[in-house]
């Protein structure tokens, strides 16, 4: 239900992280199956020695293009034109990243991420 009121604009507030963190240190996540966050998945923010390992993290792309399609044709989302072809820029699943990650010294092994947009994204730590 989040994504179809995002798609006809009815959310009350910004999209949420699943999971975010706040000035750690010796941080470790594992064994944990995390699914379609409507924003990024795990955001550590400025943390330092990270070691996440051995879980998953899946956005249901298809069923979110699905609700995409039913919604465009129904409340007319435009289509966008690419090199002269008109295709559906869907909504889904953008910016729904896996791991946005500001940290110092931070290993990742054995994740797998299954979405349509970055997977592990590195950014400045302060």
């Amino acid at each position: 239900m989040w994504w179809i009121r995002e798609l006809l604009q009815k959310n009350l507030h910004t999209r949420p992280y699943i999971i975010r963190y706040f000035l750690c240190r010796n941080l470790e996540v594992r064994d944990v199956s995390i699914l379609n966050s409507p924003y990024y998945h795990i955001v550590p923010y400025d943390c330092e020695n990270i070691y996440m390992h051995d879980f998953e993290i899946y956005v249901d792309v298809w069923g979110q293009l699905d609700l995409h399609r039913i919604f465009s044709y129904k409340y007319g989302v435009e289509k966008t034109e690419v090199n002269g072809f008109h295709i559906e820029m869907p909504m889904f699943p953008l910016n729904t990243d896996g791991i946005d990650v500001w940290a110092k010294n931070a290993t990742f092994r054995r994740i797998k991420i299954t979405n349509f947009d970055d997977s592990i994204v590195p950014k400045p730590c302060n």
